[in-house]
């Protein structure tokens, strides 16, 4: 963040998994830098995971994956909002096209992206009935290179990654502008407009591009 021209960083490790983790971190916002002008909702575990009659599904990790990578979204937002109204500020929610439509081996990590679409939808209605100043931005991502990337899902894709500063790019230009949606790559957009009305094709090609024997059993 330095580097990049910040004035000043702060790191707080916090466990997302712990229902106590957003109060926390909202709270040293605050504290630290004064409020909140940009939230940025960008944190995950888990994401590829077979799930059926002939795979070992883990249920207890199952919620822990939708407690980090949805639950506490809600909860961040929710608890930031006061803040956020008083800069006009805008939160940023980090999706994927498995939020849009779901591909191969994602289940949970899919309910979970497919539940911030679903819930920072709904809660821009309510923004909007309550005369808020906050702004909701949903950013659909594609393959990026980072190193989790190359360590848990390049070995199970065979498509090819994007440098990770385009889609940090991409979320920072989409808070400036305060848009309602963006993609990045933009071409996903087209894909997210023709999936619906084409379910199986587009579930045949990401069959296609999805690599069984590159995922643990």
């Amino acid at each position: 963040c330095r580097a990049a021209g910040a004035a000043e960083a702060h790191v707080l490790p916090l466990d997302l998994a712990d229902e106590t983790a957003p109060r926390k971190l909202v709270a040293a916002a605050e504290e630290l830098m004064g409020g909140i002008d940009v939230l940025v909702l960008n944190h995950i575990i888990g994401f590829f995971q077979k799930w059926g009659a002939h795979s070992s599904p883990d249920l207890p990790y199952a919620r822990t994956v939708l407690q980090v990578n949805l639950l506490s979204y809600i909860a961040l937002a929710t608890t930031a909002l006061p803040v956020l109204e008083q800069s006009r500020g805008t939160v940023v929610v980090v999706s994927s096209f498995a939020g849009k439509m779901p591909t191969p081996f994602t289940t949970v990590y899919a309910a979970a992206k497919h539940g911030l679409h679903g819930f920072f939808g709904g809660l821009r209605q309510d923004l909007w009935y309550a005369r808020s100043n906050v702004s909701i931005t949903v950013c659909v991502l594609g393959a990026f290179s980072t190193p989790r990337f190359h360590d848990n899902v390049k070995s199970a894709l065979r498509l090819p990654s994007l440098p990770a500063t385009q889609a940090a790019e991409c979320i920072v230009d989409s808070a400036l502008l305060r848009a309602r949606e963006a993609y990045c790559p933009s071409a996903m957009r087209v894909a997210a407009i023709l999936a619906p009305l084409f379910p199986q094709s587009f579930e045949a090609l990401f069959r296609m591009v999805h690599n069984e024997s590159g995922l643990e059993a």
